[in-house]
């Protein structure tokens, strides 16, 4: 998986899916209709918890 920095997530166009990885506990998960950096984070949010860091792909 490949990190992004923020500024690229800020490129991704909306209706993407988006699979994370939990970078700490191995959680993964989907993230569906991504138009935003904010809709990924907020999904991250959900999925990786306690601010833990995560990658996506």
């Amino acid at each position: 998986m490949k990190k992004l920095s923020k500024k690229a997530l800020k490129t991704i166009n909306g209706g993407e899916t988006v699979y994370i990885r939990c970078e700490f506990s191995g959680r993964v998960g989907q993230i569906h209709n991504v138009e935003t950096f904010e809709d990924i984070a907020q999904g991250a949010a959900t999925i990786c918890k306690n601010g833990e860091s995560f990658s996506i792909s």
